[in-house]
C-alpha cells in the first residue's frame, strides 16, 4: 500500500474525431470510470480523467469511491477546485476536521457509554416493527427516472408548508400513506440518507459522512393530513437527531433492517464554479449505485428513490431491486403520492385511509 493517496489523472485527445464520435468516445469514458474498480487497501480511492474534445474544450471526469466521497463531498469539491484555479493553491487550507478524525471519534464513542445508551434506546424504537422480507432472488440492480407532476405536488407542498413542514416532510408524509395501505399497516418505517454532518467543521471536509436514518411514522387512528403533517415533523427531528449512529450497527445483527424504501429530496449546497475566461457545464454521468451502501441487506431494499427540486421542478433517479419491484412498482410510490397530495389538498382535514382498498 502507497504512504499517501494518490489522485491519478489520464489524458485523452479526441480532437481528431468528428464531434459526434467526440461526444460518443466521451459517453464511453463516463461510463468506463464509473465501472473501474477502485481499492481501497491500495489507497486508489479516486482517479481523475481528462477529454481534449477540441482546442478551447475539455472534459473533466472525476470516479471516486463512496466510502470516501459522498454527494455533499462534490460541493466541497468543486468550491476547493474554483478557489485553488482563481487564487492558487495557497488559498487551501485544510478543514479543521477531516474524515479519519470522525471515524476514529465515531469507534470511541460507540464503545462508550454514551454511544451504547444511545444505540439500545433505538433499537428500542423499532422493536416491534418487523424487518423488511428477502427478495427470493437477492439483488439485481435497476435504474429508471422519475418526476413528480407539479400541480397537486405543489398545492400539497403548500399545505405543508402551511403547517410548518418543509417539502421533503410533506412528501415523506404523503409517501408513509402509500405505504401503510399498501401494506395494510397503521405504522411504516423509511429510510432517508442524512447528510451526517451534524458539526460545522464537518461542513467543509470531504468523506463519506452520509448515513441512512431510519423513520417511523404513526398513521393510527387514520389521522387527517394535517394532522400527519405534524407527527411527521416530530418524527423526522427525533430520527436526525440520531443520525450519528450507522445504519449497519444500528440493524447489523443479520436481520434486516424495517424499511424497504428509502426516500431523499436532495439539497446540496449549489457551488457555482466561476472560473475566470472559462465556461463551466455539467454532463449528465451514470446512474448512481447507492443500494448496497445504504442498506445492510440490499436484497432486502425494494427501492431507493433520490429526488431533486431544480428549475421548477421535482424529478430525479430510482434505484431499485429488481427481484422485489418492477418499473411499473417504483412509479406506483410516485404516482401514489400525487394522489394523497391530491386528496389532502382537496380535503385537509378528512381522515386519511390507511388499510388496502
Amino acid at each position: 500500500m502507497e504512504e499517501e493517496p494518490v489522485l491519478r489523472l489520464t489524458r485523452a485527445d479526441l480532437t481528431g474525431f468528428t464531434p459526434q464520435a467526440a461526444a460518443e468516445r466521451t459517453a464511453l469514458q463516463l461510463n468506463e470510470s464509473a465501472s473501474t474498480v477502485l481499492d481501497l487497501e491500495s489507497g486508489r480511492t479516486s482517479a481523475f480523467r481528462l477529454l481534449r474534445t477540441a482546442s478551447d474544450e475539455h472534459v473533466l471526469i472525476l470516479a471516486s469511491h463512496l466510502a470516501v466521497f459522498d454527494g455533499w463531498s462534490s460541493g466541497v469539491f468543486l468550491a476547493d477546485l474554483a478557489a485553488g484555479y482563481r487564487e492558487g493553491p495557497e488559498a487551501l487550507t485544510p478543514p479543521e476536521l477531516q474524515f479519519p478524525d470522525y471515524a476514529d471519534w465515531q469507534h470511541r464513542w460507540l464503545a462508550g457509554p454514551d454511544g451504547t445508551a444511545e444505540l439500545a434506546r433505538r433499537r428500542a424504537v423499532f422493536a416491534a416493527d418487523p424487518p423488511a422480507p428477502r427478495a427470493p432472488g437477492g439483488f439485481e440492480r435497476g435504474h429508471l427516472p422519475v418526476r413528480l407532476a407539479r400541480g397537486p405536488v405543489d398545492a400539497g407542498l403548500e399545505l405543508g408548508a402551511a403547517e410548518g413542514a418543509t417539502p421533503f416532510m410533506t412528501l415523506l408524509a404523503a409517501l408513509a400513506v402509500v405505504l401503510a395501505r399498501r401494506d395494510g399497516r397503521t405504522s411504516v418505517v423509511i429510510g432517508t440518507p442524512a447528510a451526517g454532518r451534524f458539526a460545522a467543521p464537518l461542513e467543509g471536509a470531504v468523506g463519506q459522512y452520509t448515513t441512512v436514518v431510519p423513520i417511523r411514522l404513526d398513521l393510527a387512528g387514520g389521522p387527517a393530513f394535517r394532522e400527519l403533517l405534524h407527527r411527521t415533523r416530530t418524527a423526522v427531528a427525533e430520527a436526525l437527531a440520531h443520525q450519528r449512529l450507522p445504519v449497519d450497527v444500528l440493524f447489523g445483527d443479520g436481520t434486516p433492517p424495517p424499511y424497504n424504501v428509502l426516500f431523499a429530496l436532495h439539497n446540496y449546497p449549489a457551488v457555482p464554479l466561476d472560473l475566470p475566461g472559462i465556461e463551466v457545464g455539467q454532463l449528465p454521468g451514470p446512474p448512481a449505485r447507492h443500494l448496497e451502501l445504504y442498506s445492510p441487506d440490499p436484497a432486502a431494499a425494494l427501492a431507493c428513490v433520490g429526488l431533486v427540486e431544480r428549475d421548477g421542478e421535482i424529478g430525479g433517479t430510482a434505484e431499485y431491486n429488481r427481484h422485489a419491484a418492477t418499473p411499473e412498482d417504483v412509479r406506483g410510490l410516485l404516482t401514489g403520492i400525487e394522489e394523497v397530495l391530491d386528496r389532502a389538498v382537496a380535503a385537509p382535514g378528512s381522515p386519511l385511509v390507511t388499510a388496502r382498498h
